[in-house]
């Protein structure tokens, strides 16, 4: 008989026990749970390392310059920031990749988003040319363009603001005196 009780304690202080420590699981997995899903997903790297970054000549009487870099995307695409100095108010200014050099007058390759007046920033993910040809960061860097931003889209579009060769082109160092070509479209 005091097998039988002892048998009897064993297996109440078994219930006992996983009575206690099932709940104690429960909770420490939805903590667990509810943590893991608390954390941002890490992005896989979304550059590839390669740029290459140009100076933007000042190109008016205005006194704006600044660089336009390319990144290269792991999808091969290119991110194009401009950042200008000099900028400012609640303005746009249109920015276009062209064919040839500034000299040339080529047609617009690209049309890039507008720099923001107020920051003097401009940033897009060019994947293609207005054409619709597909475009790399591996044959922009070699492209036979340059860039050019312009005061506005309306009056005063014919305004330069800053602007370079790019690519295959050799760049401009300084704001010679130079007759820049207007931005002709198809």
């Amino acid at each position: 008989m005091r097998i039988f009780r002892y048998i009897i304690r064993k297996q109440k202080k078994q219930v006992d026990f996983s009575r206690r420590l099932l709940p104690m699981i429960g909770i420490c997995c939805g903590i667990l749970f509810f943590a893991a899903c608390d954390k941002e997903t890490i992005p896989a790297e979304e550059f590839t390392g390669r740029t290459q970054t140009y100076q933007l000549i000042k190109g008016s009487e205005y006194d704006i310059s600044g660089t336009i870099t390319f990144e290269e995307k792991v999808d091969l695409s290119t991110r194009i920031t401009i950042s200008l100095s000099g900028t400012s108010g609640d303005i746009f200014h249109p920015a276009h990749l062209h064919h040839g050099t500034v000299d040339d007058g080529g047609e617009m390759a690209a049309m890039l988003t507008p720099v923001d007046g107020a920051t003097g920033k401009s940033v897009t993910e060019l994947t293609a040319l207005v054409d619709g040809a597909p475009i790399s960061y591996a044959q922009l860097i070699i492209f036979n363009g340059s860039i050019k931003v312009h005061l506005d889209d309306a009056a005063n579009k014919d305004i330069i603001l800053a602007y370079n060769n790019i690519g295959s082109n050799p760049g401009i160092t300084s704001a010679l005196t130079r007759e820049i070509t207007l931005c002709k479209m198809k």
